[in-house]
């Protein structure tokens, strides 16, 4: 499944619970937080995941083409902090084997 996916599902899912919440203003201001804020915490826990793990080639290699497959700055930085510079959008034909 693409990350976009798991995004999604968690928005949808917070959201729902905090209209389900209404009654209860506490939670329902807590679960729509969540659901607005949900691609930032995703961001941080996967930041703190990969300074904790980002040990070896295969870990690089899982952040590459993490930041293939959704264009996330935030995986361009890391990688670029460890040397590698992605490039957008370079055609197939051109791509080295």
């Amino acid at each position: 499944m693409d990350i976009g996916y798991y995004i999604q599902m968690g928005e949808s899912a917070y959201g729902s619970l905090s209209q389900i919440m209404a009654r209860h203003s506490a939670f329902s201001e807590i679960f729509s937080e969540l659901a607005d804020r949900f691609v930032t915490y995703v961001d941080i826990l996967s930041e703190v995941s990969e300074k904790a793990t980002l040990k070896s080639d295969s870990d690089l290699l899982r952040l590459y083409e993490h930041w293939q497959r959704t264009g996330s700055e935030r995986a361009a930085r890391l990688l670029s902090q460890e040397g590698i510079l992605p490039i957008q959008n370079l055609p197939r034909s051109k791509v080295p084997n």
